[in-house]
């Protein structure tokens, strides 16, 4: 790890599509641009854990030799009520300020200058203190950071605080709090360059953007994944002079499983380029967005889905594969999807029963007409060439924007707006003018191929 290296951090979770694909989109954008460029990533997970065995395996796969290690620093940190280990870097912290200034922070009761002195402290004193103390404690990590010519961070909708109205911030979470943010932190502290790669901005509440602006600010860029981010960052006064529109790094995502994706075909009598998949959003969601979406709003959406599902089958005659895009969801495809459907209807639905890998979804995707679901589900059609129809939900955040920003104004259907005659319309829209809808997903991955190189290269 001698070699000055790019660093990547983090890589998310292992428990959806687009957390599994996009670190691998992004170190296989690196081996387009740049092979032999020497690449370390640090994960979300620490070495103990399963998903850290599978990723150290996984993400040389997309990028040969790079070198993948735990995460080192989410031991280190505390909360407003733990105090942490006596004589740590966060035991130092929490003792200069205390537990109750630390929870004024989180909920925005404390004084302007009392924020202001704790943010400062956060960006220039406790992110060195805490290096220090990973310098002490596990310097081959620490390494990853001094031996760093770049610090690269990739996309999400991590750099948010108080986004609906969730406002953990030491270690509060969930997705939104230090941990996430804090090797940005260091990289600046260490004056070691850094940009953000097409990230999401959903809200960034006082006292938290005094943090932000200043590492905004000083970053090499900061590239947003929706141009609504944009927009926002330019009210809140924290663009970046380097600032701009580029696509997700799932986009890039290069896998295939075809063995898989042709017995899968077989089994179920599916034609190429003559079935749709679907996916759905329950009010179980899990993550940051946990417990917005009401029972109300879901049976709303499932309603939607029926008279979707229905109607395209009788029209069109082609069958509907129902798909997870997450973990948690695959317990749920039967009874909140399959089970709501006319018997002529569940016929001709094929409902998944386990979790799939991003490779298996990307050639199944790639033999299917329309893809119909969230956003990494659509990513991941869209890279391979098919179709789609995103169908968010408004508390999915800003980088719904994204399917607009990069072509596909038409194709995105707010669904607690949208009627369902509308979402079927547009897909019947789709169907009947394939070949010019094919044409225009092909023009799109073009531009979007020159965005992602331009950050690489930058």
């Amino acid at each position: 790890m001698n070699t000055r290296h790019l660093l990547i951090a983090y890589s998310w979770s292992t428990g959806d599509l687009g957390g599994i694909g996009i670190t691998p989109g992004l170190l296989n954008l690196v081996n387009k641009v740049d092979p032999n460029l020497p690449t370390t990533v640090i994960t979300m997970h620490t070495e103990t854990s399963a998903d850290f065995a599978f990723l150290k395996d996984y993400f040389p796969k997309f990028l040969p030799g790079c070198t993948v290690i735990p995460n080192p620093l989410r031991e280190l940190l505390g909360s407003s009520q733990n105090s942490g280990k006596p004589g740590s870097a966060w035991a130092s912290f929490h003792q200069r300020w205390g537990q109750t200034a630390l929870m004024q922070f989180e909920n925005g009761s404390l004084s302007a200058r009392t924020a202001a002195q704790i943010a400062d402290d956060v960006l220039n004193r406790f992110s060195i203190d805490l290096f220090r103390q990973l310098e002490r404690e596990n310097p081959e990590a620490a390494q990853a950071f001094t031996h760093a010519g770049f610090f690269l961070y990739p996309s999400g909708t991590t750099l948010n605080f108080g986004r609906l109205c969730k406002r953990g911030f030491w270690a509060g979470g969930p997705g939104t709090d230090l941990r996430l943010s804090i090797p940005l932190f260091i990289a600046r502290a260490l004056n070691i360059p850094y940009g953000i790669f097409a990230e999401s901005f959903d809200a960034i509440d006082w006292p938290v953007d005094l943090v932000y602006r200043p590492l905004f600010k000083d970053a090499r860029f900061v590239f947003c994944r929706d141009t609504d981010s944009l927009e926002y960052l330019k009210q809140r006064d924290l663009l970046n002079a380097s600032s701009g529109f580029r696509p997700d790094c799932t986009f890039f995502f290069n896998g295939s499983d075809e063995p898989w994706a042709d017995a899968f075909m077989q089994t179920h009598g599916l034609k190429d380029k003559a079935f749709i998949t679907l996916i759905g959003r329950f009010s179980e969601t899990v993550g940051p967005i946990s417990g917005v979406l009401s029972r109300e709003r879901e049976q709303q959406h499932l309603g939607k889905l029926k008279s979707f599902i229905e109607a395209w089958i009788q029209k069109t005659g082609m069958p509907v594969v129902v798909c997870p895009e997450a973990k948690y969801e695959v317990a749920l495809l039967r009874e909140k999807v399959l089970s709501m459907l006319s018997s002529e209807a569940q016929k001709k639905c094929i409902c998944m029963d386990a979790f799939w890998t991003p490779e298996q979804a990307c050639s199944l995707y790639r033999r299917a007409r329309i893809v119909v679901g969230h956003m990494h589900t659509v990513i991941f059609a869209l890279s391979v060439g098919t179709p789609v129809l995103h169908i968010p939900y408004a508390e999915a955040g800003r980088k719904a924007r994204m399917i607009h920003d990069v072509g596909f104004p038409d194709w995105l259907l707010d669904i607690d707006t949208t009627p369902a005659e509308d979402i079927l319309a547009a897909a019947l829209n789709i169907h009947q003018a394939h070949d010019q809808a094919l044409a225009r997903v092909q023009k799109a991955l073009e531009n979007i191929e020159r965005l992602g190189a331009e950050v690489i290269a930058e």
